[in-house]
């Protein structure tokens, strides 16, 4: 998709990037982001997305906010 989305965490400003080639919708099961140069793969756990890797080095609550928002704003 490539869109660019941006997210307020903290007090800092974030800008992420989709990468899903098909578009987004209840079915999904992953989400492929881009953030700060990091490619980064969200999967849905117990109604809430979560990085499917735990040893990135990208804050993890970071994260599931970016799932949260992106969860809203597609209505998944």
């Amino acid at each position: 998709m490539g869109q660019l989305l941006r997210i307020t965490y903290g007090t800092k400003d974030y800008s992420y990037q989709l990468l899903n080639e098909k578009p987004i919708s209840k079915g999904t099961g992953q989400i492929h982001i881009l953030l700060e140069g990091q490619s980064v793969i969200l999967v849905s756990k117990d109604g809430q997305w979560v990085p499917s890797e735990t040893n990135c080095d990208l804050d993890q609550e970071l994260l599931k906010a970016i799932g949260k928002a992106i969860s809203l704003r597609y209505r998944i």
